[in-house]
């Protein structure tokens, strides 16, 4: 189980981008709304896992190189926006994909290349195991909050029209106008 569990890293990986993107834009995105690209990202990392554990023969390392390849999708739009910010132009995307591709090439050759996997994995799977729980942690602080505010105006407005309601019943006159 304690091992089964150091394999994760690639799905934690996967969702944490969503979920930090969610709580980035929380006030109009709803929980519900993150679940189509939640399983979407879920089933890329499991299908480029799945064909990497059958080309490298092992998932260990097949899992380190699908966390990287998330990590480089994920994190594509920010760094060229950064470029773009830092250096005052545009880099064509063709460029930056071959810079992501040497990346990641070399990356797969570093992981391929190591002896024993277990601690990156260990390193990788609980760094994204706490950045999962503080997204959701901050995700459901806000939508219990959102809950019992909203709870509060429906009382407010039911004591309200209850109010409007008896002032009507005691001037009858008040009818007509309404």
């Amino acid at each position: 189980m304690k091992k089964a569990f150091f394999k994760i890293h690639p799905l934690l990986v996967a969702i944490f981008p969503i979920l930090a993107l969610r709580n980035h834009n929380i006030i109009y995105v709803d929980l519900g709304s993150i679940s189509r690209s939640l399983l979407l990202a879920l089933l890329l990392a499991g299908i480029i896992w799945a064909v990497l554990t059958v080309v490298l023969k092992n998932s260990d390392k097949a899992g380190l190189i699908t966390s990287m390849v998330m990590i480089l999708f994920f994190s594509y739009g920010q760094i060229y926006l950064q470029f773009q910010t830092a250096f005052g132009f545009e880099l064509r995307h063709r460029y930056l994909v071959l810079i992501f591709g040497a990346v990641l090439i070399g990356l797969s050759v570093l992981i391929r290349k190591l002896r024993n996997a277990a601690v990156l994995q260990q390193v990788l799977t609980v760094t994204g195991a706490v950045m999962v729980v503080f997204a959701v942690a901050q995700s459901a602080a806000y939508d219990i909050n959102k809950f019992f505010v909203d709870a509060q105006a429906r009382n407010q407005s039911k004591k309200q029209f209850t109010q409007l309601l008896s002032t009507i019943r005691r001037h009858p006159n008040c009818q007509t106008f309404i």
